[in-house]
């Protein structure tokens, strides 16, 4: 074999690798870029202490990807939920506007009502709890 050969193998079997898991569903390459960017978003929230937010507010951005939202109201702070359009399907069905949702600081599980809690499903680099379906 020539020079690059093994080079020029090593790059197809990634790239029909890449390509199979996508196949499979293992990996959504239309996520990757919105997870870093859904972090940047919620990297506040992550960082907040929520007591007894109020839901004021739930819907469906259709002109931004389908996205789920949730704006919720604690004292004079704002707080937006962007739910990940796979992991938090339920969660955002199950929220109600003027549910209370509150969380730890440094956490994405949220407690809604003090009756069941689920964690924001996106993988930020700052979160080192796992992903795991709602409890």
């Amino acid at each position: 074999m020539g020079k690059y050969s093994y080079h020029i193998v090593f790059m197809l079997t990634f790239i029909f690798a890449v390509i199979l898991m996508w196949l499979l569903g293992i990996i959504d390459l239309n996520q990757v870029g919105r997870d870093s960017i859904n972090c940047e978003l919620h990297k506040d929230v992550f960082q907040s202490e929520i007591n007894d937010a109020r839901v004021v507010d739930k819907y469906i951005d259709y002109k931004n990807h389908g996205y789920k939202i949730v704006k919720m109201v604690a004292g004079e702070e704002k707080f937006s939920l962007y739910f990940h359009l796979v992991e938090n399907e339920r969660d955002f069905d199950r929220i109600m506007v003027s549910d209370k949702i509150s969380k730890d600081r440094n956490s994405f599980i949220f407690e809604v009502n003090n009756s069941y809690s689920f964690k924001l499903g996106y993988n930020c680099s700052y979160d080192t709890i796992p992903n795991s379906s709602s409890h």
